[in-house]
């Protein structure tokens, strides 16, 4: 868990490193018109995924870190909500570094959406506001910045689009150079325009490709001169006082991709940006800015010009690749990518009519928290949504926005909810789930596992545990959003890294995923199918049974001030006096305040006869009381949560009998 002072720590350490090689007191040059302007944009963006910690490992963290090498060379760094939440979560230094260049005037921050869905793919006005919401707010919890330009996903340009970005409040957004070039823009005018939309104007930068090229070439080569030649041969234009000349490349560009392509070190990559670096700092013709400081001494040139539809180049590449004619078609028109559009807005009306009633109610009424989270767990599932890539029709990572539906149904029970235990199929995945309803507590478990999905306080408006928004990659869905199991890098998690020897320890890093529980562990084997029998209005019965017939539990869960579950195992052919038996849950309170607050915003803390998880910001949350005093219990800090594992020495009766019993209840502590 990541404190105030080892943050602290992270950032005076950090400081002192780079120390040796730089004098960071010394101000940022001022403006020289006489120099070629050019400003550098570093994307860094992974989603709530495993692979974003072997990305900060192998790249963010050192390019951050080189930047900082160059405290009087400004530059401009994106980073997507979705990473900055796991690094935040993994105790990665990345985010106190960024800090520390952003309290020093070098790094200037971009807005953009929270999970990089396409604005133009998503095309719903309520829900990409949103999401350029959660990432403001987030910004501004973590640097104490308000961005003035916006990074907008994958380049893919509308009028629409800019109506919507300056609608953000951004004051600057970039355009693919190709897209200009379609306008009526000259390949080598590279002078920032005023461009008026439908509700104001958006000053734009080019987005310049073939100077990305040459600066990729350096990252590649280490060879400055072919960067050099191109820089001088703009500065010869007569409007060369004018211009901007803009690099926006993800930062996987800046170490990660030589990795994964030619197992390149990225120690050597990084000695490239060196390079690069230096040549900008020693150049006669060239200065690194910033747009903030770009546009407080140029004035942008009027358009008379309307900028096409358009979208990054490499999205014209892949979809002509597949057939297709450009993004816009392939968008339009690929099956796979209809499966998830179609998925999405689904969705949408539901979302709009729950928010349009919960808009009707008092500024304190419960039901806007659940919204609030309701829009979140949308927001998290749509990353990159609309992108050009090979998603399969059973790629988990868009398939979770069924969830969505898990949180309007607790503002439906809010309305008009009747108390019980039943059966239904709420996501609309094709697998029932049980509800729980009782004393203003929503509990939702799967089927097949027995495990709480979700509990929702309806008195609150609370989400009191939540399945885990993390995933893999490469991971397939199945209905019900089953947990999965404990993933080690490199050989079960992006495996196609799994045998770069270069940097040998991303294969030694684990994850757990959605283990939200309780899991019940029989001799250290997890029993996990469950067939349901029966249920009433105040308990269900399920039950499971081993392949050689010698283990036999019976899973009895009931209300009683709390949810109850109760093991009643059977183990017909031993001659064990003990019998190991363990308990686990993992705790996921209020999804957005809890990824918000990192896990600062968690703490545990002992009870009489067990525990409580309390959310710090709101100081809700559940308690877990047992009957019998586990043997050993295990609490240890994940992503997104935290994780109990209590273990009993099971004393076996006359009848060859062990009975676990525990209470899990909702509170405020």
């Amino acid at each position: 868990m990541v404190k105030p002072f080892l943050r602290l720590f992270v950032v005076i350490a950090a400081f002192l490193l780079l120390f040796s090689s730089c004098s960071s007191d010394e101000p940022i040059p001022e403006y020289d018109p006489d120099k070629l302007q050019v400003t550098l944009m570093f994307h860094l963006n992974q989603d709530l995924v495993p692979y974003a910690l072997a990305g900060d490992h192998i790249s963010y963290e050192r390019l951050i870190s080189t930047l900082l090498e160059f405290p009087k060379l400004p530059v401009q760094i994106h980073i997507s909500g979705t990473l900055l939440h796991m690094l935040l979560w993994s105790e990665s230094p990345t985010p106190a570094l960024i800090m520390q260049g952003v309290e020093s005037g070098q790094f200037e921050l971009l807005l953009s959406t929270y999970s990089q869905n396409i604005i133009a793919a998503t095309a719903d006005s309520l829900l990409n506001q949103v999401q350029v919401e959660f990432h403001r707010e987030l910004l501004k919890h973590v640097f104490d910045t308000e961005p003035s330009g916006f990074w907008n996903a994958e380049r893919v340009w509308t009028d629409d689009v800019a109506t919507f970005i300056v609608g953000t409040g951004a004051q600057h957004a970039t355009v693919e150079k190709h897209i200009l070039t379609d306008a009526g823009v000259a390949p080598d005018d590279h002078r920032t325009w005023n461009y008026v939309t439908q509700n104001g104007s958006l000053n734009i930068i080019k987005d310049d490709t073939d100077f990305l090229d040459r600066v990729n070439h350096v990252l590649n080569t280490g060879e400055t001169d072919p960067l050099d030649e191109y820089l001088r041969k703009l500065k010869q234009n007569p409007k060369s006082g004018e211009f901007l000349i803009g690099y926006y490349e993800d930062a996987e560009a800046a170490g990660l991709w030589q990795y994964e392509r030619a197992d390149v070190h990225p120690d050597t990559t990084m000695n490239r940006l060196r390079e690069l670096l230096t040549y900008f700092s020693e150049s006669d013709i060239v200065q690194l800015t910033s747009p903030s400081r770009f546009f407080e001494h140029v004035t942008p040139t009027e358009s008379d010009f309307r900028i096409p539809d358009g979208e990054a180049s490499w999205m014209t590449s892949f979809s002509e690749s597949m057939g297709y004619e450009n993004w816009f078609d392939y968008f339009a028109n690929n099956s796979t990518k209809r499966i998830f559009i179609d998925l999405f807005d689904e969705l949408k009306p539901e979302i709009h009519e729950y928010h349009s009633y919960v808009d009707l109610l008092g500024e304190e009424h419960p039901a806007r928290n659940l919204m609030r989270e309701t829009m979140f767990h949308y927001a998290a599932t749509s990353y990159e949504l609309g992108a050009s890539w090979f998603w399969t029709d059973d790629y988990a990572g868009f398939h979770r926005a069924k969830d969505t539906r898990m949180f309007l149904y607790g503002i439906e029970m809010m309305k008009n909810g009747e108390e019980g235990i039943f059966m239904k199929d709420i996501n609309l995945d094709g697998s029932e789930e049980m509800v729980v309803y009782k004393d203003d507590q929503l509990i939702i478990l799967q089927k097949e596992e027995a495990r709480i999905l979700y509990w929702f306080d309806l008195e609150s408006g609370s989400v009191l545990l939540a399945n885990s928004l993390t995933y893999d990659y490469e991971e397939q869905y199945m209905p019900g959003n089953r947990r999965m199991p404990e993933l080690q890098g490199g050989t079960s998690s992006y495996t196609w890294l799994g045998d770069n020897a270069v940097l040998p320890e991303i294969s030694e890093m684990g994850f757990r995923l959605r283990g939200t529980g309780p899991d019940l562990f029989v001799n250290d084997v997890l029993i996990s199918k469950w067939n349901l029998n029966s249920h009433n209005a105040e308990q269900m019965t399920a039950e499971w049974e081993s392949a050689d017939s010698e283990k036999h539990v019976t899973l009895n869960m009931m209300w009683d001030e709390g949810l109850v579950f109760e093991w009643n195992i059977d183990h017909n052919n031993s001659n064990q006096s003990e019998y190991p038996v363990k308990i686990a849950q993992t705790f996921f309170p209020e999804p957005w305040q809890t990824l918000k607050y990192d896990p600062d915003g968690l703490s545990r803390q002992n009870i009489e006869d067990g525990f409580s998880i309390t959310n710090n910001e709101t100081g809700r949350g559940l308690s877990v009381i047992w009957d019998v005093e586990p043997a050993e219990i295990t609490s240890s800090n994940i992503l997104f949560g935290i994780r109990e594992e209590l273990r009993f020495s099971g004393d076996m009766d006359d009848d060859s009998a062990v009975k676990i019993r525990f209470r899990v209840f909702s509170g405020q502590f």
